[in-house]
């Protein structure tokens, strides 16, 4: 019951109460005699509350439990006497409901000890990290103590590898913990190449284990798409977690990475089911939630590793993801986490090196070599650009803030130019809109490249209002630079040489521009692609509404859905969303079949025109190829 305030008379009995009192007795207001003491309190306990009211001025008892209309136990509690009133003749008194007070107590004791064990637990994860990071940051330092008195030998390379690699990965789940928190963390969906994804991971326990009694065996099912649309970054740390605890733990015996086939969910997306399995110590029964928790690490894994945080994320990212994570094991019989994530499948698109490139193209020495501006602000990401740049004999110009750039960019002609987005005076951002709007600048369309801490997702509006057309995460990837930076000058070299195709005003050009830049040989292969898969699955579609199995036509219409916005064609896209939302949510056989009929017309009419402009496009690049451009045995 809520607390009630009254002034009580031993000989008239209750002479004043508040509202709420008031309002459990069912009266309006006090009368001028009072209302009886035995309304409010039962006879036996009546002489109780007299004794503790007739008590020294100051009792040791503040407060007494009694039965408040005979039907709920309260508490009743002695109140510092109003200004003026003679306490020998009333009292001021508080009435609280004891399961009130009780419970308002349990949870105050049960917040506080929530506070208190969550700042013991951080205070955990931040002496962890720091001294990881402490210990990482002697090894390097000794490595280049040691590199400036002589050539490291090639071990001392690979430890060097493995302490970045390790604080990279640190940094990379504090990144996710914090955006993950302040429900910052947005998913970057794209497209990506799932064998490429799984032969990189696979490196990490290879290097780590290459001087270890224990193996590692990745195992593939050989139904599993190449390309897949999701967050590549996501999926890439979520499995670097599992293997990382895997690898910590694991001193005998094997690890395994196995990613299998799981069927379909309800929206025709594939379900990747990626195992890692080791021979280590095992988790205890009781332990097995509390390994998912932030900070959290199972007792049964021995002496204590890591930072207790990589579980935490992994299963946080896969929900996010709509997928799941969850772990089998015994003390003693090691462990086998598995990850279930919904991916949707893109077209197959050929390989590098079957479109007429090499698959290592010496990039940057092309018959014109590039010549890049430097915008970074840090030294050490600065220096770091500045001798990847040097090693591959790229000419370069740095400077350390926007003001400088702007400056180098009215003075020097470059080939594209690396934008650090936060510098002083002038931040990327601002440097870039700067420089699209000097129409009279050489420079003002050269490919812009921002260099950013943040998450691509975050970025991407202000990244497209600035004219930015790539991307680079810090901390910087040298495979990453070396392929963006070639594509990007060699089509620069390719398109100097050639004019440039224009697509039919049927097609979404600047959609196209966004996935492909200028590169025509990729659109081809898609428009393959799309020419060889669509027409089977249209069919398909056709089968389910004439068998009226909705859940199954809604399930071809969202995988259709990508194919058409791949090639240009959106709006087919968005008739394919239509039919699915129609089949999800109405049920009514004539609305299905309208909303198909219209959606057929227009894929039928999208199908023509992207073979129509595949051969224009063949056409196109035959007659006006620089060497090595074109694949001569295209047909």
């Amino acid at each position: 019951m809520p607390a009630c305030l009254l002034l009580l008379s031993p000989a008239k009995g209750l002479l004043w109460a508040n509202s709420r009192l008031l309002g459990l007795l069912n009266s309006k207001r006090v009368s001028d005699d009072g209302i009886s003491i035995w309304q409010l309190f039962p006879k036996k306990d009546w002489q109780r509350i007299k004794e503790w009211l007739s008590a020294d001025a100051h009792p040791q008892q503040e407060e007494i439990e009694v039965w408040f209309r005979g039907r709920n136990q309260v508490l009743l509690r002695r109140l510092p006497p109003a200004p003026g009133l003679d306490t020998k003749e009333a009292y001021l008194l508080s009435v609280e409901g004891i399961a009130d007070v009780k419970a308002t107590g349990e949870l105050t004791e049960r917040a506080f000890d929530e506070i208190q064990t969550g700042q013991e637990e951080q205070q955990r994860f931040l002496a962890s990290v720091s001294h990881e990071i402490r210990n990482s940051a002697a090894v390097i330092a000794g490595i280049v103590r040691a590199s400036q008195e002589g050539h490291l030998s090639h071990k001392e390379l690979q430890h060097l590898q493995y302490t970045t690699d390790l604080l990279l990965h640190l940094t990379e789940n504090l990144l996710y913990y914090s955006k993950i928190k302040e429900n910052k963390f947005q998913l970057a969906q794209g497209l990506f190449n799932l064998q490429e994804l799984l032969s990189s991971i696979a490196q990490v326990p290879l290097v780590f284990l290459q001087h270890s009694p224990v193996g590692f065996e990745l195992r593939q099912d050989a139904r599993l798409p190449v390309h897949c649309f999701g967050d590549k970054s996501a999926i890439y740390q979520i499995l670097l977690n599992l293997l990382s605890n895997a690898l910590k733990f694991t001193r005998e015996g094997s690890i395994a990475l196995a990613v299998n086939l799981a069927g379909k969910d309800k929206q025709g997306r594939v379900l990747i089911r990626f195992q890692v399995k080791d021979s280590g110590p095992g988790i205890p029964e009781n332990e097995m939630d509390a390994i998912f928790g932030r900070f959290q690490q199972g007792k049964g894994f021995g002496p204590a590793k890591g930072h207790g945080l990589g579980l935490a994320i992994s299963r946080q990212l896969a929900e996010l993801m709509g997928g799941k994570i969850t772990v089998e094991s015994q003390a003693g019989q090691g462990s086998t986490f598995e990850v279930i994530l919904p991916l949707e499948e893109a077209p197959a698109i050929p390989p590098l090196h079957e479109k007429g490139f090499s698959a290592q193209p010496d990039i940057f020495h092309c018959s014109s070599p590039a010549r890049v501006l430097v915008l970074e602000d840090d030294p050490l990401s600065r220096s770091y650009l500045e001798s990847f740049l040097q090693k591959e004999g790229v000419a370069y110009q740095s400077c350390a803030n926007g003001q400088e750039a702007l400056q180098a960019l009215e003075a020097n002609r470059f080939d594209l130019a690396l934008l650090d987005l936060n510098t002083p005076l002038v931040n990327g951002y601002e440097v870039a809109i700067n420089l699209r709007n000097s129409l009279g600048n050489p420079n003002c369309n050269i490919p812009l490249i921002a260099l950013s801490g943040g998450h691509f997702s975050k970025e991407e509006p202000r990244l497209r209002e600035a004219g930015i057309s790539h991307f680079i995460s810090k901390p910087y990837c040298t495979e990453q630079l070396r392929h963006l930076l070639w594509q990007q000058h060699l089509a620069k070299q390719q398109n100097a040489q050639m004019e440039t195709f224009r697509f039919s005003p049927s097609f979404d050009h600047q959609e196209l521009k966004t996935l492909y830049g200028d590169n025509y040989d990729q659109i081809q292969n898609m428009f393959e692609a799309f020419l060889r898969t669509v027409p089977k699955a249209l069919d398909r579609m056709a089968e389910m509404l004439v068998q009226e199995d909705w859940p199954e036509l809604a399930a071809q219409a969202h995988k259709a859905r990508p194919s058409f916005s791949l090639v240009g064609w959106r709006q087919v896209a968005n008739l394919a969303k239509k039919v699915e939302e129609e089949c999800h949510n109405s049920k009514d056989k004539s609305r299905i079949k309208q909303y198909f009929l219209g959606f057929r017309r227009a894929a039928d009419e999208a199908m023509c025109a992207v073979a129509n402009e595949n051969q224009r496009l063949i056409s196109f690049c035959l007659n006006n190829t620089p060497h090595n451009y074109a694949n001569p045995d295209r047909r």
